[in-house]
């Protein structure tokens, strides 16, 4: 519910610093709360971060295990989080961004990049910065930027260009 989602994003924002100089939340570390479907994919949630509502850029950050490569923030849906909070969860600890989060762009099934690896599925959701940190749990190995969707698209992969593109095609973003 919209009163929900409120209260997660007011409880995402007074989680961390709002000083500088202050503590920088920590990140989650291990899968052991991680969550798979019945298939043994690994279930993922995030999002395209626009800077503001006129949603003309979007929020890249780089692979910690390919710093070349551009992405969107995204990552492990935990057993005690609901698929909203783990993407509000990514978004700050990947970005640095505080968000405020909108309509589910949709579900999209990931193959692996291994063979004998299932595949992961991805809760990606609208979601617009409210602040962005100076540090962030990941900033000591993430770049950061917002730029054009027509730019993104030039960055990142295939998989994300289909996120992005839908999430223009919903009228989400502008391109």
């Amino acid at each position: 519910s919209k009163a929900t989602v409120s209260v997660l994003n007011w409880a995402c924002r007074m989680a961390g610093p709002d000083t500088e100089g202050a503590p920088v939340e920590g990140k989650r570390t291990g899968r052991e709360r991680q969550r798979y479907d019945e298939s043994g994919r690994r279930l993922v949630c995030g999002g395209v971060v626009v800077r503001d509502a006129a949603a003309e850029e979007v929020l890249l950050v780089t692979s910690q295990s390919n710093p070349g490569l551009w992405i969107v923030p995204k990552g492990g849906w935990e057993d005690d989080e609901t698929k909203e909070e783990a993407a509000l969860r990514e978004a700050r600890e990947e970005a640095g961004a505080v968000c405020d989060i909108g309509a589910q762009i949709g579900v999209f099934e990931m193959p692996s990049n291994k063979p004998d690896r299932p595949g992961t599925v991805w809760t990606m959701f609208m979601m617009t910065a409210t602040r962005v940190l100076d540090e962030w749990a990941e900033g000591g190995s993430r770049q950061r930027r917002f730029v054009p969707v027509a730019e993104a698209k030039g960055m990142v992969k295939p998989h994300i260009v289909q996120v992005l593109s839908k999430a223009v095609e919903a009228g989400f973003v502008k391109a």
